[in-house]
């Protein structure tokens, strides 16, 4: 009896032993860590268990870099188990050119036509395998060139509190840069120019002949696109400016649409609107930053129409045709809080449709105190309550507008900071207005109050710490004309007391308090209070574990822009970090 390794298996295996021969014939250093999670609990009454294990190792001989990451994850808290390879890169570096050959990370200018990153804490990786080639040509310019493919994409619905994908697509994808900078340097422009191939999954809806049954047909869609673009920035003592801007074209192998069901006293049938063999879209970002004597200044705008889509095709993870690419990952136009109620705060961020503008002023008052001032204003540049034909909708809003069809979000803070020798405090106040998932006019208007966020330093060894969030928030339905046809108040609470000894030893109690009606267990049961308790350890400078018990409130995880909805979990979860 014969086995045969998959072709991955062996690609892996011989990818493996060449990096490893490589190095081993040249003196090499390395180094590398380990992160292993653990969780045992519930989740919504539903058993919650993972095993992750991240093992990094890195590795340098010479010219040569190499750094693999291993996984046995049975299973994670998010994706599908993993035991082996997880992702490689052996680097190259000679004089003015570096080949780096493996998971390829990359950004082109701000992101809005090529943003290639990984983020484990919500399962986000669109990190290509391939190669990359970086060559210095002179001091004032410089050319990148990669091509790879991604497969699988693997990628979840809007809103999605799932532990493993909704689905799966494909795509190879070449771009090229050249940035040419002027003798002072003041000056750089960026062209660039970004091909793919995409193939995803379609849902197509017909009716059986024979038993006149809607019939649901799952198909590959390949989408062929090309985006080119430009990148500007301006630097003087100060002022500096940032300009991105991006075209898009797909065409698609085959004529898509979006699809209804029409259902009769009689009979039924499919209704097929839009039927269209590609799209064009175009994405634009700036940014401005005014340094004064003291005060410095920071003004953002952002105005994304890669894929204006109906209600309907949002929702649906089935048009990735239609939607922007995975590796279109822009700036978002609001700053991601660290503050736990506002972080939680949901922003259907929008790299389809949306236009604004982010505001934040820093003005350090003395030495020990900051205040710091932000406006965020942002809302879809297309009339969501109109059902437009796909090849009108560029002609949307260039500036937010506070419409309830416009899905607006809007934000208002103000934190001021004191930093002194033993003792350091933030108190915030921020008015928050969203709609809850821009696909209806429901509406959430939220006052957050952060009273406490405080650092005491008793003596060299302890340091207390004390976190206390204090949220007031509406709900509100409304009609098309801004009639508020019905709607909910509810109160929440956040609030951390912690204790650190040295650095080395750290305890935390973490309490979670809401009366928000719609937080309710598996039973209908109402939700209102999540206890837990932390405890970390450092025993050497290398070694971390961190340990919890408790129930947690979950909510909202968001990185870049790609957020993750986080059911409430209750049990034991325990980090154990490692350097060597």
């Amino acid at each position: 009896m014969s086995f045969t390794l998959p072709f991955t298996i062996k690609t892996k295996i011989v990818f493996l032993s060449l990096l490893f021969f490589t190095v081993g014939v040249f003196p090499f250093s390395w180094n590398g860590s380990l992160n292993s999670r653990l969780g045992e609990g519930d989740q919504l009454g539903v058993r919650y268990n993972y095993l992750e294990n991240f093992l990094s190792l890195s590795a340098n001989a010479g010219s040569l870099r190499l750094q693999l990451e291993l996984a046995y994850n049975q299973p994670p808290e998010y994706g599908y188990s993993l035991i082996g390879l997880r992702q490689g890169l052996l680097t190259y570096q000679r004089n003015t050119f570096t080949v780096e050959l493996g998971n390829l990370s990359q950004v082109f200018g701000s992101g809005i036509s090529l943003n290639l990153f990984e983020e484990r804490n919500i399962d986000f990786n669109n990190l290509p395998v391939g190669i990359k080639l970086d060559y210095e040509q002179s001091d004032r310019v410089w050319w990148t060139a990669l091509v790879g493919r991604k497969a699988p994409f693997q990628f979840y619905s809007p809103s999605s509190n799932s532990r493993i994908p909704d689905a799966e697509a494909d795509y190879w994808l070449g771009a090229v840069r050249g940035i040419f900078s002027s003798r002072n340097q003041n000056l750089q422009m960026t062209p660039y120019l970004v091909v793919s191939l995409l193939s995803s999954p379609i849902q197509e809806f017909s009716v059986d002949v024979t038993s006149e049954k809607i019939v649901i047909d799952t198909l590959m869609l390949d989408v062929a696109v090309s985006t080119t673009g430009l990148s500007t920035s301006f630097s003087r003592k100060n002022w500096d400016l940032m300009l991105d801007g991006a075209w898009t074209s797909k065409i698609f192998s085959q004529p898509h649409g979006e699809q209804y069901i029409l259902v009769t006293s009689t009979s039924q049938g499919i209704f097929t609107k839009d039927m269209i063999s590609g799209t064009s879209g175009y994405a634009f970002y700036g940014r401005f930053n005014r340094y004064f004597d003291a005060i410095s200044l920071m003004l953002e705008y952002k105005n994304y129409k890669l894929g204006i889509e109906s209600a309907n095709e949002k929702t649906d993870h089935f048009h990735q045709a239609t939607k922007p690419l995975p590796y279109q990952v822009g700036p978002t136009g609001l700053s991601q809080h660290d503050v736990s109620l506002l972080g939680a705060i949901t922003h259907p961020v929008d790299y389809g449709d949306e236009a604004g503008f982010n505001l934040e002023i820093r003005w350090p008052l003395t030495f020990e105190w900051t205040v710091r001032g932000q406006v965020s204003v942002l809302s879809s540049s297309d009339d969501r309550s109109i059902t437009a034909p796909i090849t009108d909708r560029l002609q949307g809003r260039a500036l937010p507008t506070f419409h309830a069809n416009y899905a607006p979000f809007q934000e208002y803070l103000i934190e001021l900071e004191y930093a002194g020798e033993n003792f350091a405090t933030r108190e915030i106040i921020a008015f928050t207005q969203s709609t809850l998932s821009g696909l209806t006019n429901e509406t959430a208007q939220y006052l957050t109050v952060v009273p406490a966020y405080l650092t005491f330093r008793l003596n060299d060894n302890w340091v207390l710490g004390l976190v206390s969030e204090l949220q007031t928030a509406s709900i509100k339905s409304m009609d098309q004309n801004e009639i508020e046809i019905g709607g909910f108040d509810f109160n929440s609470a956040h609030h951390i007391i912690s204790a650190d000894y040295g650095s080395n030893v750290s305890v935390a109690a973490i309490w979670d308090y809401t009366n928000d009606p719609t937080q309710v267990d598996e039973a209908g049961q109402p939700l209102d209070n999540w206890l837990s308790g932390e405890v970390s350890l450092r025993p050497t400078r290398d070694i971390q574990i961190r340990a919890s018990y408790g129930a947690e409130k979950g909510g909202v995880r968001c990185t870049g822009g790609v957020c993750r909805v986080v059911n409430p979990f209750e049990g034991t979860r325990v980090t154990l970090e490692v350097r060597f």
